[in-house]
């Protein structure tokens, strides 16, 4: 999938799930296991104004929310 700096550009082309690799597990013993990997995003914001920027971040969310979603691989979207 490729993400472009214009969030209006999504391409989701799903890959062939059959194709996915497992996860390694992470520790020597090789008992430590996952099969997910998180990404988060943080924002700064400032006070001025109403704090106008956290709700135009939150139109944003709201806008591309199910854009989000349909990211090949992506399980879950949250707010």
């Amino acid at each position: 999938a490729t993400v472009s700096q214009n969030p209006e550009r999504v391409h989701t082309d799903r890959p062939d799930p059959s194709q996915r690799r497992a996860m390694p597990a992470i520790d020597e013993a090789a008992t430590v296991n996952f099969d997910t990997i998180a990404r988060e995003w943080r924002c700064k914001w400032s006070a001025e104004a109403g704090k106008i920027s956290l709700t135009k971040i939150q139109e944003l969310v709201e806008k591309y929310s199910e854009q989000l979603k349909a990211i090949p691989h992506v399980k879950t979207v949250q707010r």
